[in-house]
């Protein structure tokens, strides 16, 4: 995450797990099939994405789809630019439109 003037950007894999599964993963097959379902986002094999939410109202502003996860720790803004690194290698830089 990092937080830039009025806006709140969160990259990573999305949550496989709703509702009560996040809070119990269950027992046998079935917590097998949940943990799996984690391992499989956490692994970015299910896609990534990142976030642009509004501070004031916790509104989604915009998504993007990301082919590899974020490197932990490898978001930075500056100067109405957003720099993003990922686990593949590379590194986005994003910005407005002039």
């Amino acid at each position: 995450m990092v937080l830039a003037d009025e806006t709140l950007f969160v990259a990573g894999p999305p949550n496989p797990l709703s509702g009560e599964e996040a809070h119990d993963v269950g027992s046998g097959a079935e917590k097998i099939e949940r943990l799996t379902k984690l391992d499989a986002a956490f692994h970015a094999k299910t896609g990534a994405a990142l976030w642009a939410v509004s501070v004031a109202d916790g509104r989604k502003l915009a998504g993007y789809n990301l082919e590899h996860l974020p490197v932990f720790d490898g978001m930075a803004a500056a100067h109405g630019r957003l720099y993003l690194s990922m686990e593949g290698g590379k590194v986005f830089c994003m910005g407005a439109k002039p």
